[in-house]
């Protein structure tokens, strides 16, 4: 099903969506007007992507959520995590990592970014990574509580990348 937006502005289908990011510029940047901040956080983030893929040897994935997917026209941020190979988060040290998260990627890059470790199934870590997938895909699957104290589902956006250091 292609992506569309619900009567609240939403992302659907109500699950995560793999798109590529030609498709994902489409939906989310070419989609608004071009004095929309998102031309801007897009151009921040594609910088934020080309420094991070400079220092992973794997394949990874991010999932995507915040105002930036959503109809809103002048998003503050990007909301991503990056799933990356438990090889690369292993051997990445502490000073590498914090430049791509949190309060740092957020002031050169305006993501609100965080990493995860990708172990695969057969790893005794495994279930480390499990469980961090289900914390933010629960996080980014539904909206904040609202004023009339409801929350509603939304899509999630996920971009894959081959990654060759």
């Amino acid at each position: 099903m292609e992506p569309s937006f619900d009567i609240r502005g939403n992302l659907q289908p109500y699950e995560i969506i793999k798109i590529d990011q030609l498709h994902f510029k489409q939906l989310f940047v070419d989609a608004f007007d071009a004095e929309s901040t998102r031309v801007h956080l897009y151009s921040n983030y594609q910088h934020y992507l080309a420094e991070l893929r400079k220092v992973l040897n794997y394949e990874f994935y991010q999932l995507i959520d915040g105002s930036f997917t959503t109809v809103k026209r002048d998003p503050n941020d990007i909301d991503i995590v990056s799933f990356i190979d438990y090889r690369d988060y292993e051997a990445l040290n502490s000073v590498v990592m914090d430049r791509f998260s949190s309060a740092k990627a957020r002031a050169v890059y305006q993501v609100d970014a965080y990493i995860v470790s990708h172990y695969p199934e057969i790893h005794p870590k495994y279930v480390i990574y499990h469980s961090d997938l289900l914390y933010w895909r629960n996080l980014f699957g539904k909206t904040r509580v609202l004023r009339n104290k409801k929350q509603y589902q939304k899509g999630i956006i996920q971009l894959n990348f081959v990654n060759n250091g």
